[in-house]
């Protein structure tokens, strides 16, 4: 915490922050982690780009108090990259080198259970995908959320799925379709 905090003080006087991101290592050394600069202040929308590595984010407690996680009957998964990328339309982070938190992936933990979370919560998966599309700095990012967005929707419950898509997406429905059924034979094969 002593790190955490020590990055905390540079921004606690600058509403333009949300908050702070350190580094998450994986405890079996297994995943490389780490950013390649000593810090960066950057909207978390842009954090796929700032490093693929697996980040530990702090939040000023009142910034997350007005970007509430919506709440979708039935569904009990929600990436919290849904929450970061709407924090990250008006605020910044300020990401630092340093390792602040240590994990282990467990067999049947979140991370290795993804796909079954998304499809058991399509609502949600729908949703974070849509907003990717929108606010993704890069075509390739925003292709791919077109692609997971039709993958999901297919099995959500809101009415409003289909409206304010941008155009292009129509065009990659027919790849969505096919994740669609790969992913059902892959969760028949489990059974």
């Amino acid at each position: 915490m002593e790190i955490a905090n020590k990055w905390i003080r540079t921004i606690k006087d600058d509403d333009s922050f949300a908050g702070v991101c350190g580094v998450k290592k994986d405890i079996t050394e297994r995943i490389d982690c780490g950013f390649n600069f000593e810090f960066l202040d950057a909207s978390p929308l842009y954090g796929s780009k700032i490093s693929r590595t697996d980040k530990a984010e702090i939040f000023r407690t009142s910034i997350l108090q007005g970007f509430p996680f919506p709440d979708f009957p039935g569904e009990r998964f929600c990436a919290e990259s849904l929450v970061w990328n709407r924090i990250g339309l008006h605020y910044k982070l300020r990401y630092f080198n340093e390792i602040i938190y240590r994990f282990e992936y467990l067999d049947d933990g979140l991370s290795r259970n993804s796909l079954k979370h998304r499809r058991q919560s399509p609502t949600y998966a729908s949703l974070v995908y849509k907003e990717q599309m929108k606010y993704k700095p890069s075509l390739k990012e925003k292709i791919r959320a077109a692609i997971n967005y039709w993958r999901f929707v297919w099995f959500a419950k809101c009415e409003s799925k289909y409206v304010g898509l941008p155009l292009y997406t129509y065009l990659l429905l027919p790849i969505g379709v096919l994740f669609v059924i790969k992913d059902s034979k892959f969760f028949k094969n489990l059974k």
